[in-house]
């Protein structure tokens, strides 16, 4: 069983859990009859112990699972909205990605659906733009879901330093916050931008560039 302990060795927590996670902004993931709920630094429940999954505190909400859908409680043990999603992903930029029917969108630290469920695949908020597929290409949105000019792209990445990498035809480059083609897709490799550099692949070398298509050590 577990229990918890002060400095001095006193128990303060009763030692009665099947298991007890580490606090984590004021409260602490407990298990018992193989149900997962939340108890604050007193050893007080705040929520009842009766979830298939959960996970700890982050940015004042947390993640549960109840018969295989999801939903997010607040500080008070809550559950903010009903459980409808079987995934609920971490949130980013205040935005978090749902699943719900094999379709994707993103939902508020107040559960309220800033864009629907329409995407095939998403990826969190990143620089201000999540890239998104539907219809079998990848654009990217807005946190109000407007496309940043619409290019329909095999691959997309999420921004780093401004830029995102793009791929079309097998070829990578890379688009600015503007839409526009800023480095063209012409390599066969690249990776996300690091201290203004990224290691591409051209005809077969290996080598960095800057954001402005130079090669660099």
């Amino acid at each position: 069983k577990f229990g918890y302990i002060n400095a001095l060795g006193k128990e303060i927590i009763p030692i009665k859990y099947d298991h007890a996670a580490e606090f984590e902004a004021g409260f602490a993931i407990v298990k018992l009859n193989n149900k997962y709920g939340f108890i604050n630094i007193l050893g007080l429940p705040i929520t009842p112990i009766k979830y298939d999954k959960a996970n700890d505190f982050k940015d004042g909400v947390a993640l549960v699972q109840l018969n295989g859908k999801q939903t997010i409680i607040n500080k008070r043990g809550e559950e903010i909205i009903p459980f409808k999603y079987e995934i609920i992903g971490n949130f980013s930029e205040e935005l978090a990605g749902v699943l719900i029917n094999n379709k994707c969108g993103f939902i508020d630290k107040f559960g309220n659906e800033i864009i629907p469920p329409t995407y095939d695949i998403i990826s969190p908020f990143k620089e201000g733009f999540a890239p998104v597929k539907q219809f079998n290409s990848y654009n990217f949105i807005d946190k109000t879901g407007k496309i940043l000019k619409r290019h329909n792209y095999d691959i997309a990445g999420s921004f780093t330093e401004g830029l995102a990498r793009i791929s079309i035809r097998n070829k990578f480059g890379f688009v600015d916050k503007f839409g526009g083609m800023y480095i063209k897709p012409i390599y066969t490799f690249v990776t996300d931008f690091q201290n203004g550099k990224t290691l591409v692949c051209f005809d077969g070398r290996h080598f960095f560039i800057n954001k402005w298509g130079d090669e660099v050590k």
